[in-house]
């Protein structure tokens, strides 16, 4: 199944979950290492925030590791960046191995060839697509997300995606990160629970709404969803719900207009959708859809304390991506 089919039921569809576990000590060998690089080069010694992690918890059994879970990834990211100006060394020294030349003063590791992909496309890989949160890979159309967690001994990447092959393509980037490939990662397994299952599911409607060559929803109404996506992610979830209900509005107030022959009038959500939802216009399944939506927008823009979450907003917004699909592709506003 495609993510079109994830985007509608990501319980059934499932995603693709594995974990890529690494030795914290072999993440502050590649810090130091790029640290030595920086010196020995006379630049500017690059700053990770995780040094201080390393010096202080030599000191303190009850330092909350997990406090440090962001600037870990932060940190891995900032020294992925120095490894992106090399390009590998060709030809191959065997049929599976080529060595890396890594920076002046840094390891030289031995990494699979099937990895160089992600090095050789040009001087410098775009490491940015395989270390960001929320992954809309508009070449594979596939979503992946990317969480993280730390314990005292190891620093632990959880990988989320909609397909098999992108969960995979992620390994194998970690893989080929010096000193970082000497990680262990599980297998890939499916996983149909709404915990592992919704991860993905803001990457995969910005993959939906950004593919507007082939997609026949109103741009104005994808705008909506992404910038619904955008405040997702800055956990500003009643924002997101409130633009996720206008997205609807915006689609209701259009089927309005296509069965009345009429403008449509400055109402809300939930009269727009009493207005014209009969049967015969709105099926029952879709309206519920609908009114998961008013119901959340009602709830987002009042006092509700504790009321609205990522799962409200993550509810919200299948909704609205399931009604708005109806309309443009089995709805009055459909091209048959």
């Amino acid at each position: 199944m495609g993510i079109i089919e994830y985007l509608l039921d990501p319980n059934k569809v499932g995603t693709y979950y594995c974990k890529f576990t690494i030795p914290k000590s072999k993440v502050f060998e590649l810090l130091n290492e790029t640290i030595k690089f920086d010196e020995s080069s006379k630049r500017q010694p690059t700053t990770f925030n995780t040094k201080r992690f390393e010096l202080e918890s030599r000191d303190s059994e009850f330092e909350p590791v997990n406090r440090w879970n962001n600037l870990f990834f932060d940190d891995l990211v900032e020294a992925v960046q120095h490894l992106s100006i090399y390009r590998p060394k060709v030809p191959p020294l065997g049929p599976w191995q080529i060595k890396l030349p890594f920076k002046k003063g840094v390891s030289v590791k031995a990494i699979r060839a099937e990895s160089l992909e992600y090095l050789t496309a040009s001087t410098r890989f775009d490491y940015k697509i395989f270390l960001e949160r929320n992954q809309s890979d508009l070449e594979h159309f596939n979503a992946i997300h990317v969480e993280s967690s730390l314990t005292e001994q190891d620093f632990t990447i959880e990988i989320f995606s909609v397909d098999k092959e992108g969960a995979e393509r992620q390994v194998t980037f970690l893989k080929s990160i010096p000193l970082i490939s000497e990680g262990t990662p599980s297998a890939v397994t499916q996983k149909f629970s709404s915990r592992f299952c919704f991860k993905s599911y803001p990457a995969a409607v910005a993959v939906w709404a950004l593919n507007t060559m082939e997609n026949p929803v109103y741009v104005e109404v994808l705008k909506y969803f992404l910038s619904a996506i955008h405040y997702f992610e800055e956990s500003e979830w009643r924002i997101s719900i409130v633009l996720s209900a206008i997205a609807v509005e915006t689609v209701l107030a259009e089927i309005f207009e296509e069965l009345m022959h009429d403008s449509a009038p400055p109402d809300t959500l939930g009269t727009l959708l009493h207005t014209i939802a009969t049967p015969a216009a709105i099926p029952n399944d879709v309206k519920t859809d609908a009114d998961r939506v008013n119901k959340a927008r009602i709830l987002a823009v009042h006092r509700n304390p504790g009321e609205i979450g990522e799962t409200e907003a993550l509810q919200t917004l299948l909704g609205a991506v399931r009604f708005a699909y109806w309309a443009y592709h089995r709805g009055p506003l459909s091209a048959h």
